[in-house]
């Protein structure tokens, strides 16, 4: 996977082979995303005119100075092929994850956000999966300073979001083990 956005834009002939196999020409848009989903959006822009959506493979031609691009995508027997007969421009653009602000990076001077289950910096990339069902808290961690975390696990735990600083396996094992007592050989749990 990628980790940038590219942009093309020309006079382009798109052949779509599947079912039905198609070929269009007309000013394009050609959108590459991060997970290599192509987007062909002309003037009317809200439905693509073609588009494949992550494909196993993408070969694509950007560099060349002649004013052309091409592109294939394929996955299966979809095949979807654009070739710029006018380059307009051609571009790529960083991403990044997109999600509710919550704070800043110890680490750099970037911002972290909460997205995808993750919280993410987003200039030094720096990422924290967090449990299922753990809100953010707003009070730093005061051994590494970033963001804490509470999840439930049978009760509630305030650990720092980063598993290396504070392990929310280890505090359920601390707390829990040897809690109770086995119905079936009256060993501990």
């Amino acid at each position: 996977m990628s980790d940038g956005i590219r942009v093309f834009a020309g006079d382009c002939t798109i052949t779509a082979e599947g079912d039905p196999p198609r070929e269009q020409r007309g000013e394009v848009v050609v959108v590459i995303k991060p997970d290599d989903t192509v987007l062909v959006h002309d003037r009317d822009g809200y439905q693509p005119v073609a588009w494949l959506t992550r494909p196993e493979t993408l070969a694509y031609d950007g560099t060349s100075h002649d004013g052309r691009f091409s592109l294939v995508a394929t996955d299966g027997d979809s095949r979807l092929r654009v070739v710029a007969n006018d380059r307009y421009g051609l571009a790529r653009y960083p991403a990044s994850a997109v999600g509710a602000p919550i704070g800043g990076c110890p680490d750099c001077d970037g911002t972290l956000v909460r997205a995808d289950g993750a919280v993410t910096c987003l200039d030094c990339e720096a990422r924290y999966g967090l449990p299922a069902g753990a809100d953010v808290l707003d009070d730093p961690c005061p051994a590494c300073g970033r963001p804490t975390m509470r999840a439930e696990r049978g009760r509630a735990f305030t650990l720092c979001i980063d598993r290396e600083c504070e392990s929310l396996d280890d505090a359920v094992t601390a707390a829990f083990d040897r809690a109770w007592d086995c119905p079936d050989c009256d060993g501990d749990l």
